[in-house]
């Protein structure tokens, strides 16, 4: 059991693989995780570009667009702190995690895990609903059942 870290409504358990929204499961990725991770370690300290992706992609090169996407997304799922942004652009340099943060002891596993599995069903619930917009479920790709 690792350290958890609550700011706002959230609590981000990095061993867990977990963010939490009043105890509701977020479906964040794997790489969200572990920029929050870097992020929260560090509240108001500047974290520039390189060390954030090589949080998120240790030992790979990779764009810094890359990068950008996942920190949009995560501020996105965040939505907006009191006052701002929980995490702030520093431009040309990095980003900066500004909300406060409580940092609290390790859950029990079977909390985790089930938030785990929470987060997996909505994922792929989501991934269904996006397919079957598509058509792709029903094999549609071509526009209906009788092309």
């Amino acid at each position: 059991m690792g350290s958890r870290f609550a700011f706002g409504p959230f609590v981000l358990d990095p061993g867990a693989g977990t963010l939490l929204r009043n105890d509701d499961p977020v479906a964040v990725g794997h790489r969200g995780v572990k920029l929050l991770e870097a992020l929260v370690r560090r509240p108001g300290e500047i974290l520039g570009k390189a060390e954030l992706m090589d949080a998120a992609w240790p030992g790979r090169a990779v764009e810094e667009g890359n990068l950008t996407v996942q920190i949009a997304q995560l501020r996105k799922l965040l939505g907006p702190a009191d006052g701002g942004e929980w995490i702030a652009t520093v431009p040309r340099v990095g980003y900066r995690f500004t909300g406060a943060i409580n940092q609290i002891g390790g859950v029990k596993a079977n909390t985790s895990a089930a938030a785990r599995q929470a987060i997996d069903r909505r994922a792929a619930l989501r991934q269904y609903q996006q397919r079957s917009r598509a058509g792709i479920l029903c094999g549609w790709a071509d526009g209906g059942p009788d092309h």
